[in-house]
């Protein structure tokens, strides 16, 4: 069953940018959740979340404050409690893209178009984010 078209990036109204049709409700919670548990099953403590805080549009659950209340709750376990560290989360994509230049990230190896194609489609909000990053660091995005 396939899901809403994505929009283009220039489509969102500015309702849409606060809540974007793009967003799955609590994904990045599960997704958290079922790293946490893992992690704590492996006898682990801390799990990396990649957010970072420069959108087009917002997603409540990568903000610092969605972090420091996920840490809140797994804060509570009694024995072995995990911690969600999110070093980007403060950083906007053009700094995220400087870091992983500095540390040798291919970059030809990760995707972020919504609309999984063969190629990015350049339009979608993620695309479109994807490329102003890459402006910003000062270079050419590889897939672009």
């Amino acid at each position: 069953m396939a899901g809403p078209a994505v929009p283009d990036l220039d489509e969102l109204t500015d309702a849409q940018r606060r809540q974007p049709p793009t967003y799955v409700p609590h994904r990045n919670l599960l997704f958290l959740s079922i790293a946490a548990a893992a992690a704590e099953g492996a006898g682990m403590q801390d799990v990396f979340y990649g957010a970072q805080a420069q959108d087009e549009y917002g997603y409540w659950d990568c903000t610092p404050e969605f972090v420091v209340g996920l840490n809140g709750v797994l804060g509570l376990n009694r024995d072995r409690a995990v911690r969600i560290h999110a070093p980007f989360v403060t950083l906007p994509k053009s700094e995220v893209v400087k870091i992983g230049l500095a540390l040798g990230v291919d970059y030809t190896h990760t995707w972020t178009c919504y609309r999984g194609a063969e190629a990015p489609c350049g339009r979608c909000p993620s695309c479109v984010e994807r490329a102003a990053a890459f402006r910003a660091a000062g270079t050419r995005d590889p897939l672009g």
